[in-house]
């Protein structure tokens, strides 16, 4: 770090260049990946660095709007500080959380990024981080000036000019609700480098990126300097701050426009954790886990107030499913490959699901069966993002971690026999990407022998036969209250593990826009699972920083890992399409 750089203020480096024509896809075409907005051919990067050990790296990708407020309008952005890019998003900034590697300063103190794709996890290793492709790489970074350096009163753009955004509650699936947000990162000793930069994206750039693939362009002019306050005090958000009641609607724009999506070479390791013996405790922290479901029985809008009226939703069964998956391959909307690019992602992941119903005020009945996710966690950022902004599913970054205290083998190679998912030994939630940060572990698991050919062996299923074979996610016994019996029960049991119905709520983290249910179907296609024999155990742990649905768990399952025995306990291997319903519950 340069001599000059204060300790106690983040820095900043802004690049700023005139976009030569044919740089990203078509705006008429269906490349993969966001457009830059044809109105405006300047381009600006802006990267923030903290001072802490860890460095922090915010890298923020722009445009330039032309006219009297020459604010920046930021159409992604990068960092692998998972606070920073939470609260960016918050602001309407789209921002995922990714591996970013610094170099050492060079002669001239200049630095080199890359920023990674987010397709697996970092670990302590830099060797290890570099396993993550590429997306692109800045050149000639430098954070502190230089002699021949100018310093200057900033006539750059300051101002971020950006629209919050949530799924809308009429068409949840093709429409935005938005309001207008402005993210003002005050600068200060600021001085204009004569050295230069370049952006350079890779050949083989993966998505959302494939458009850009081999672009290169060297900046026309650089500055740096520092924040006038730190980072995570100029991104606070508070509702007093944010606009009050100038919200629109507007079609979603890319990458967000189709929101199908298509998942292969799954493998699945599903437990049900049965808290009948909890009683009325078990109630308590199930209503509790989906409360955000009834958001309408307690807000102070006149169109949920009215919602409230007719109906709640409640937990069906005194169970939990918790699911490890491991995502071989991700494709987002209707994407294809096309010229031999293949724009797929991977990822683990670790979550919860919550039976619920919803019963009429007036009814003795409850309806609409669905699955709802209070936790959820991944090792993706790209997927953290979709995830959260468009699904409701509150996803938190993980690292999942072998028996040797090796990451899992990555999740995009299909493993011939076995599966990475059997190796499992503990899951860690991420604070940050950078290498040697603090994680906080978020459970302990440990299941027995997994013999190699156990495919070979395994049940296909279909959708009426697998409650024949041994217990789905919910079984008949499960179903106490008298409202989910009969026609409910039946509903999800014939069902069983093919297909489930999915409900979940937006924004997920507080911002002041409208909420909405977002449904969906999860459908499995071939389906092959087996019933292991063996006791499978979980130790769920408590940490401030866990998700509230974990750490209550682990508060009734005590200290001691919870034991899931031979028939409640599965592996499968399958393909998943997901479908989000584009209309009112």
């Amino acid at each position: 770090m340069p001599a000059n750089m204060p300790p106690s203020l983040e820095r900043f480096w802004l690049g700023l260049v005139e976009v030569p024509g044919g740089f990203g896809p078509e705006l008429s075409g269906d490349a993969v990946g966001p457009p830059l907005p044809a109105a405006s051919r300047s381009l600006a990067v802006d990267v923030l660095r903290s001072s802490d050990s860890l460095a922090s790296i915010a890298v923020l990708v722009s445009t330039i709007e032309h006219g009297a407020s020459g604010a920046l309008s930021c159409w992604v952005g990068f960092s692998n500080r998972v606070a920073w890019g939470d609260a960016l998003r918050q602001r309407g900034i789209v921002t995922i959380e990714t591996p970013i590697h610094i170099t050492e300063p060079g002669k001239h103190g200049s630095f080199t990024l890359a920023i990674r794709a987010p397709l697996k996890a970092a670990t302590t290793e830099v060797e290890a981080v570099s396993q993550a492709p590429v997306l692109f790489t800045i050149r000639g970074v430098r954070f502190g000036p230089r002699t021949r350096d100018k310093a200057v009163q900033p006539p750059f753009p300051l101002v971020y000019a950006q629209m919050g955004f949530a799924p809308s509650a009429g068409a949840a699936n093709s429409e935005f609700v938005i309001s207008a947000d402005r993210v003002d990162l005050r600068r200060d000793d600021a001085s204009l480098l004569t050295s230069r930069a370049t952006l350079e994206v890779a050949d083989d750039a993966r998505f959302p990126f494939v458009g850009y693939r081999g672009q290169h362009v060297v900046f026309d002019r650089s500055f740096c300097g520092g924040l006038y306050r730190s980072l995570d005090a100029d991104l606070q958000v508070s509702r007093a701050a944010m606009p009050a009641g100038r919200l629109s609607r507007s079609p979603r724009p890319k990458p967000f426009q189709n929101t199908g999506y298509r998942f292969s070479d799954l493998d699945l390791v599903g437990m049900r954790v049965d808290l009948r013996p909890f009683g009325a405790d078990a109630d308590e922290l199930l209503n509790e886990m989906i409360r955000p479901l009834n958001f309408h029985l307690e807000s102070q809008r006149l169109s949920d107030r009215i919602a409230a009226l007719g109906f709640s939703y409640r937990p069906a069964a005194r169970t939990l499913s918790i699911e490890l998956v491991r995502y071989g391959r991700m494709h987002w909307g209707e994407q294809v490959p096309e010229d031999g690019i293949d724009p797929f992602e991977s990822q683990y992941e670790l979550l919860m699901r919550v039976l619920v119903g919803r019963v009429d005020d007036d009814g003795a009945q409850a309806h609409d069966p669905a699955a709802y996710v209070p936790a959820i966690f991944v090792d993706n950022g790209w997927s953290k993002v979709i995830g959260r902004e468009l699904q409701g599913f509150e996803k938190r970054l993980a690292r999942f971690v072998d028996c040797d205290g090796q990451p899992l083998a990555p999740p995009g190679a299909s493993p011939r026999s076995g599966s990475p998912l059997f190796d499992i030994a503990h899951i860690d939630q991420l604070d940050s990407l950078a290498p040697g940060a603090e994680a906080v572990r978020i459970a302990d698991i440990a299941l027995p022998p997994i013999p190699s050919d156990w495919l070979a062996h395994a049940q296909r299923v279909d959708t009426f036969g697998v409650e024949l074979a041994a217990g789905p996610r919910w079984q008949q016994r499960d179903f106490a209250g008298r409202e989910f019996r009969r026609s409910f029960a039946r509903d999800v049991l014939e069902d069983g593990l093919t297909r489930f119905r999915s409900i979940q709520v937006t924004p997920v983290d507080g911002r002041p826009l409208p909420k909405a249910w977002i449904t969906g179907s999860f459908r499995l296609r071939d389906l092959r699972s087996t019933f292991p024999t063996g006791i499978a155990t979980i130790k769920l742990h408590s940490d401030p920083r866990l998700p509230r649905a974990f750490t209550r768990l682990r508060e009734l399952l005590g200290d001691q890992p919870f034991t899931v025995p031979t028939g409640d306990w599965y592996v499968g291997r399958s393909s998943l399409d997901l479908s989000v319903d584009d209309g009112l519950v």
